[in-house]
């Protein structure tokens, strides 16, 4: 009687697609690019919007005084918890000098912002080595590899260049 069930069993598995990756969390990214007074960078600072639905869940039992807002100082322990894990992934950023890729210290200046909808996690990343840039054009992508993330680039200004001897120019 078992058997009966097998081969509708073997044929609903093979009527499956195979898993595809998707993302959970959904970003609005804006960066800002610090260049010293000699044309190097210095730093990348992130500005990342996530999606209403990820900041419901990541505010959880975060409003430690019960008054019904979210103050920087509630969001401190989230806004460290953050900065510390993103550097097993890169903190996302990537670029490749031709000869090696860039290298960040720990985040610097980190704080998180509620604006009643979406967390905004700000963050500065000071590059372990300055990035001459003068007379180069340098290439930078904010991307998760395993699309858990996805990462949309600010559809007004999605970054700024601190310097005005250097320009930035915005490839989809």
């Amino acid at each position: 009687m078992r058997l009966r069930f097998v081969p509708g069993f073997v044929l609903a598995l093979l009527a499956c697609g195979p898993a595809a990756a998707h993302p959970h969390v959904f970003v609005d990214s804006k960066s800002e690019f610090v260049v010293d007074k000699n044309d190097n960078l210095t730093a990348i600072k992130h500005h990342w919007r996530f999606d209403p639905a990820f900041s419901a869940y990541a505010l959880q039992g975060l409003d430690t005084n019960g008054d019904g807002n979210y103050s920087r100082e509630e969001l401190h322990p989230l806004a460290q918890e953050n900065v510390e894990s993103l550097s097993e992934f890169d903190y996302f950023t990537f670029t490749d000098t031709g000869d090696e890729p860039i290298q960040f210290e720990d985040p610097v200046d980190y704080w998180l912002d509620f604006d009643g909808t979406q967390l905004v996690l700000n963050f500065t990343l000071p590059l372990t080595k300055k990035l001459p840039l003068k007379g180069k054009t340098e290439a930078f992508q904010i991307y998760d590899p395993t699309i858990f993330v996805a990462f949309f680039l600010d559809e007004k200004q999605p970054a700024t260049v601190s310097d005005a001897s250097c320009h930035i120019k915005h490839i989809k």
